[in-house]
């Protein structure tokens, strides 16, 4: 599976590029699920309730109110 390109707008919203080369715009609150074992539990869906970047550019999905790298999860709404 292709990796999505994803692009912050801002903090209730992305961009993201699907594995057909669609560009679509997803607003929060959209789904994903965990592919990685951290503080949450893997293959779990979660909700992504906020979009924010640091200053480096890195994504950070806002989920149950903590600040979680973007690359943690596969989004689900596609």
């Amino acid at each position: 599976m292709k990796e999505i390109d994803l692009h912050y707008i801002d903090p209730f919203s992305i961009l993201i590029v699907d594995n057909l080369g669609v560009l679509k715009r997803l607003f929060c609150p959209f789904v994903v699920d965990s592919i990685f074992q951290s503080e949450i539990v893997r293959e779990k869906l979660l909700v992504v309730e906020m979009v924010r970047k640091n200053v480096e550019n890195d994504i950070f999905f806002i989920i149950e109110g903590k600040a979680l790298p973007h690359y943690f999860f596969k989004i689900n709404s596609l």
